[in-house]
């Protein structure tokens, strides 16, 4: 009885502190296995998770506000989100995002996706020229292929729909991260009986960070949280954590 009493107590203790830990806007795309959104609502993720770790370590609790990618980067910039994760840094983003001063993943390959049917495959860049390739709108991916005119792109809001327009033969070709295609031919397999990975990949070391909107109160709190960050490479917690574990089709582990 007594053992009861005491184990409910502690729970009701820690609910009732963690109701008192200050929320963190953070937004989010879907964008699987990282990022897992379903009606709207995040159902899980190799980020999420990351991200309500790290900011649990600050007795710190994320509210997610689910846009489009590029309406993600536009919070930040207007300084209605705090914290953003799974952003590579150029210019323009940085000024208006304070970043960590040292990423949490620095690979990354990025493949092309294709239509079994079609004859040719890709076996390197330049056998994309004049196909249209769906590219996630605001995305980078890698500079000769961001910078080709001779590549047709058409945008997308998620990696999903292209893969979609790719099977109806409204896209020659899709680039996307290699691990988040494999999870959604995996999850898909009416998708992936249509689509195939060509032979071109694109190895990069990539640096990929959290980052603060500069007009968030949160920068008070970017040393806590960049320690916080710190302890977690160290103790290779962020490296179980993004360590590719397959996440079922509702985006639970």
């Amino acid at each position: 009885m007594f053992g009861f009493i005491r184990v409910f107590v502690i729970s009701f203790v820690l609910v009732w502190t963690q109701t008192l830990w200050a929320q963190v806007i953070v937004p989010v795309d879907d964008f699987p296995p990282w990022k897992i959104v379903s009606d709207e609502m995040v159902k899980g993720g190799l980020d999420i998770e990351l991200t309500n770790t790290l900011l649990s370590k600050v007795q710190k609790q994320p509210k997610y506000l689910v846009l489009p990618w590029k309406r993600c980067l536009s919070v930040m910039q207007n300084g209605s989100a705090d914290l953003i994760s799974g952003v590579t840094k150029n210019a323009e983003r940085e000024g208006f995002l304070s970043y960590f001063s040292f990423p949490y993943k620095t690979k990354s390959n990025k493949a092309f996706y294709i239509h079994r049917s079609r004859a040719q495959d890709i076996k390197k860049l330049s056998d994309l020229n004049g196909l249209v390739v769906g590219v996630l709108r605001e995305a980078k991916y890698f500079p000769e292929f961001d910078s080709s005119l001779t590549i047709k792109k058409y945008d997308l809001t998620s990696d999903e729909q292209g893969l979609v327009m790719l099977k109806a033969h409204r896209l020659d070709a899709v680039i996307m991260t290699q691990e988040n295609a494999r999870y959604l031919l995996t999850i898909h397999p009416d998708l992936s009986e249509s689509i195939k990975e060509a032979s071109y990949l694109y190895h990069e070391n990539i640096e990929v960070y959290f980052a603060i909107s500069k007009k968030s109160d949160l920068m008070k709190d970017k040393d806590k949280l960049e320690n916080a960050l710190k302890l977690m490479l160290q103790n290779h917690e962020v490296e179980k954590i993004l360590s590719g574990r397959h996440y079922s089709k509702n985006g639970k582990p």
